[in-house]
């Protein structure tokens, strides 16, 4: 098997487990990873395919949890900044994305270690203006660099949402908004031969990965559901900002 391939299929599986403990980070995690064996239009487009397929898995499992209110809201407003970002993945240099969302991780940090001192007082509503910006923001990095969980974990972190409600809106949120993105990219013609591939692999590592997470996910604590948002948050920016600069 070509060493591309294998990478991928390897790095979803961990992605997989990462996503079904946390609801989110896999592609944070494995970006990274596979931008040092395939071109980073590759690693988007199929990493769109591969989130598909975790987030129809997720929904499925946390279906029980999922508040369709929060997901619909998000989802509209992601809409406008998932155009945003298929047309700055064709039109800005990698560097300003890459810099310029590695930063923003590092602002996301920061909040969230303010929300963590606030867990103690239970989950609380947020406002429609905190909701339009998590999911404008979100849109915009999963059209450019399909990265959108941070704004999504900050949101979670700053309501105190509850785990399985989060992994639940997430997997809803991130499903909807994949499939608008999918097509954008179809629209633009970002999808080729040379993808599927890619998908083929990443896509069966992810859903396996996600089924051998499920005993995790039921036994981890809300503190500590936080506590690894901000971990591959936290890691997620600082590969970005070395991707960026190094470049």
């Amino acid at each position: 098997m070509d060493i591309s391939l294998a990478a991928t299929f390897l790095a979803w599986l961990v992605g997989g487990f990462v996503v079904m403990v946390t609801g989110l980070g896999g592609a944070m995690m494995v970006m990274p990873v596979l931008v040092f064996f395939v071109d980073l239009q590759t690693v988007v487009l199929s990493t769109i395919v591969a989130g598909l397929a975790g987030c129809l898995f997720q929904v499925w499992h946390f279906r029980a949890a999922v508040d369709w209110r929060r997901s619909w809201w998000l989802l509209l407003f992601s809409l406008p900044g998932s155009l945003a970002g298929v047309l700055a993945l064709k039109y800005v240099p990698l560097f300003w994305l890459e810099s310029c969302l590695g930063l923003l991780l590092i602002f996301f940090v920061c909040w969230q270690l303010r929300a963590n001192s606030m867990a103690s007082r239970g989950m609380s509503r947020e406002s429609l203006v905190e909701l339009a910006l998590a999911g404008a923001a979100a849109g915009f990095f999963n059209g450019s660099v399909a990265m959108g969980g941070p704004p999504m974990a900050v949101l979670s972190c700053r309501a105190c949402w509850d785990k399985d409600m989060a992994r639940g809106v997430f997997g809803v949120f991130y499903l909807l908004n994949l499939v608008a993105t999918a097509g954008m990219f179809v629209w633009q013609g970002l999808f080729t031969s040379a993808i599927w591939p890619y998908a083929l692999a990443a896509v069966p590592g992810m859903l396996l990965g996600m089924a051998a997470g499920i005993p995790a996910s039921r036994r981890i604590s809300q503190s500590l559901f936080r506590n690894v948002l901000l971990i591959f948050i936290f890691c997620g920016a600082l590969s970005l900002l070395y991707k960026a600069f190094a470049r």
